[in-house]
C-alpha cells in the first residue's frame, strides 16, 4: 500500500478543519504569527500564519504580503501541499488576528487587566 501525500490530503483535512471552523464554540488554535521573509530557505515573502497543529502532520492558513488569496498548508515531515481557500469563515478569522496583530504592534504596552 503506498502513503498518501500531502497533496492528496490536503482538500481532505481542509474540509474537516472548515467543518470545525463552523460548528464548534472556538476554532482550533495553536498560534498567529508574522513570519518575516527569508526565514525559511527559499522564501521570499513574509506572510501572516494561523497555526492549527504543529509537528506531523501540521496545518495552517496563510496569507502573504504579495497575495490577496488565503492558502491553507497540510504539512507532514518533508512533505508539505496547499490549496487557495476563500471561505468567509477562513477570511474573517485571519481577519481578526491580523488586525489585533497589527494592533499588538502599534501598542506594545496593550496589558490585558484583569479585574
Amino acid at each position: 500500500m503506498t502513503q498518501k501525500t500531502c497533496k492528496d490530503l490536503v482538500q481532505e483535512n481542509y474540509n474537516d478543519r472548515l467543518e470545525q471552523i463552523r460548528t464548534e464554540e472556538e476554532a482550533p488554535f495553536l498560534g498567529f504569527d508574522y513570519v518575516e521573509p527569508h526565514t525559511f530557505e527559499g522564501q521570499e515573502v513574509g506572510y501572516y500564519r494561523y497555526q492549527m497543529s504543529w509537528g506531523g502532520p501540521s496545518d495552517e492558513f496563510r496569507l502573504h504580503d504579495n497575495k490577496s488569496k488565503i492558502e491553507y498548508w497540510y504539512l507532514d515531515w518533508y512533505d508539505g501541499a496547499s490549496i487557495e481557500v476563500d471561505d468567509f469563515e477562513v477570511v474573517d478569522l485571519m481577519n481578526f488576528h491580523i488586525e489585533s496583530h497589527k494592533e499588538k504592534k502599534l501598542n506594545p504596552f496593550h496589558l490585558r487587566t484583569y479585574f
